[in-house]
This record gives C-alpha cells, sequence and structure tokens, in this order.
C-alpha cells in the first residue's frame, strides 16, 4: 500500500464540479479558501459540460 503525502498549505486545488454544487464551490467555499495563505490557483473542472476554470 503506498503512502501519501497530505499538504497543509496547498499552492493548488482542483475541484470537479456537479450540478448541485457548483454554486457553493464557486461562492461561498471559493470565500473560504482565499483566506488560505499559501493557496495560488483554484481550478474548477466541469463534470457536465467541456468546460475547465481558473479562478
Amino acid at each position: 500500500m503506498k503512502k501519501f503525502k497530505c499538504s497543509y498549505e496547498p499552492s493548488i486545488l482542483i475541484k470537479v464540479l456537479s450540478k448541485s454544487t457548483q454554486d457553493y464551490d464557486r461562492g461561498s467555499k471559493f470565500k473560504l479558501y482565499r483566506d488560505i495563505p499559501s493557496l495560488k490557483e483554484y481550478i474548477l473542472i466541469s463534470s457536465f459540460q467541456t468546460l475547465i476554470g481558473k479562478i
């Protein structure tokens, strides 16, 4: 079994959006993530459209 390292100071977060949570991921959750000092990129990938966005 492989062990993976977990970063408590992420520089990038990648989220796969669903129709039911996309508004939360783009709004309230993004506002929380902006408070992470090390975060440089927040990438959203749509699971129902051909669309990738960077905030």
